[in-house]
């Protein structure tokens, strides 16, 4: 099971939602936070590095931990494994959605067998993908249309639609 921590504070307070999301997360296989939601679960102070908090996340649950942060990329911690992936350079029309397309991203890698890497990788991709068009999830890509990005990516472009 995954959980994408995803806490929103207009719709509930810290207080309340501390304990369920701390709950979530310790039946989860995979956790995916941002920096603040991976603080709000651990109860870890402000100003601790993604790293750090991805150790942190993933001891305290025995999930894999992924610490998701926008335009500074990723870091994970899978199977033991310490990933830092940099975030992919996108004129940003609309960052709703990123979140959520990136978590697709690196759930439908892993659905194909893929290694850390590749998940991570495309995780990113897609998340940078979205963000180049209006709306929370019209910019999903198709596989051809990730597959493009992804090699135009390896050329060293800015992504570009």
């Amino acid at each position: 099971m995954s959980v994408d921590i995803n806490f929103r504070r207009r719709l509930w307070s810290v207080d309340t939602a501390g304990p369920v999301l701390r709950d979530l997360a310790a039946g989860a296989d995979i956790i995916f936070a941002g920096p603040a939601e991976a603080a709000l679960v651990t109860g870890a102070g402000p100003g601790m590095t993604s790293e750090r908090l991805a150790r942190l996340l993933a001891t305290s649950t025995k999930a894999d931990a992924v610490i998701k942060d926008g335009a500074r990329g990723c870091t994970a911690l899978i199977g033991g494994e310490l990933h830092d992936v940099p975030a992919i350079a996108a004129d940003v029309i609309d960052p709703v959605g990123a979140g959520d397309a990136f978590v697709a991203g690196h759930l439908s890698e892993l659905l194909r067998g893929e290694p850390p890497a590749r998940c991570l990788a495309t995780a990113i991709a897609v998340g940078a993908f979205t963000v180049t068009v209006p709306g929370d999830c019209e910019g999903l890509p198709s596989r051809e249309d990730l597959d493009l990005f992804l090699h135009q990516n390896e050329d060293g472009d800015d992504v570009r639609r």
